[in-house]
């Protein structure tokens, strides 16, 4: 038996043979070792708290890529958040760290992490109802791709080695003379489909 989150665990995903993460409507990321019951570290409110009110924003959705230390997560604060594991000094588990911030706007139903790419699929409503709709709003049901030009385990790496320096935005190349662009992103969007039928 876990526990660490005080409401539903909405989404979880394996990390390697012996951890995993979850997030649930307490707005809360939680790293887990499987031979203890409480979570090695706890992220409460990981996207900030509603404006309206107050409360910490669910986590829609999480990936990881496997037996690397990189979590990915979703919610609806217009960002998808890039979060590294690392090591303890004694060789376990270490803390989530943030290293990165993408936008994506709208609720982020569904995540696809590898260590160039970041697959977010958005939407107007959360993908467990439709009692709550982001109309008027730049939310749009599509996908983000977005592709990085260096590996997201190195670059975790490297950042784990400067964990005083916070991080956000893109990864960015360490080469000053290379002109090839940080990230692209391509966006399908349903409603432009659509409108081409008609």
């Amino acid at each position: 038996m876990f526990r660490g989150h005080k409401a539903q665990i909405d989404t979880a995903r394996i990390l390697n043979e012996s951890s995993f993460v979850s997030g649930g409507e307490d707005g809360k990321l939680c790293l887990w070792d499987h031979g203890k019951k409480t979570p090695v570290s706890t992220i409460a409110a990981a996207h900030g708290t509603d404006s309206s009110s107050a409360n910490a924003r669910w986590i829609t959705s999480v990936a990881t890529i496997r037996a690397c230390d990189v979590v990915a997560s979703g919610s609806y604060d217009g960002f998808v958040r890039l979060w590294s594991v690392g090591s303890s000094a004694s060789g376990g588990l270490g803390k989530l760290r943030e290293i990165q911030a993408l936008p994506v706007a709208g609720f982020v139903n569904g995540l696809y992490v590898s260590s160039r790419l970041v697959i977010a699929g958005g939407g107007r409503e959360h993908r467990l109802g439709r009692w709550w709709s982001m109309k008027g709003s730049q939310a749009k049901d599509r996908l983000t791709v977005l592709r990085f030009a260096h590996d997201l385990g190195e670059v975790a790496s490297r950042q784990g080695a400067q964990s005083d320096k916070k991080t956000r935005g893109y990864v960015a190349s360490d080469d000053s003379d290379d002109d090839e662009e940080e990230e692209d992103s391509v966006e399908y969007d349903e409603d432009e489909d659509a409108d081409e039928d008609d």
